[in-house]
């Protein structure tokens, strides 16, 4: 539980709506890189733009990733030379 005090209690948890709205999304899973590439390999055999058929928040953390992708991919290969 949360006690760290000996000999004491648990504290009471309250209503759902007395904590904010993002505790109840943290352990909701986000999709991979290899997750985006896939759905883009699907829309791309379909004739579909995958930038047109992503939400915007999609398609801002695809980018992200396949730019720190990249990146850990370049330094990959500078530490090796």
């Amino acid at each position: 539980g949360l006690n760290y005090a000996k000999g004491g209690s648990d504290p009471e948890l309250g209503p759902d709506d007395a904590y904010p709205s993002w505790l109840w999304t943290i352990l909701e899973t986000k999709e991979s890189l290899g997750g985006y590439e896939r759905r883009i390999a699907a829309l791309k055999a379909e004739g579909l733009d995958w930038r047109n058929e992503f939400s915007e928040e999609d398609a801002k953390r695809y980018r992200k990733l396949e730019r720190v992708n990249r990146i850990k991919t370049n330094n990959a290969l500078r530490a090796k030379k």
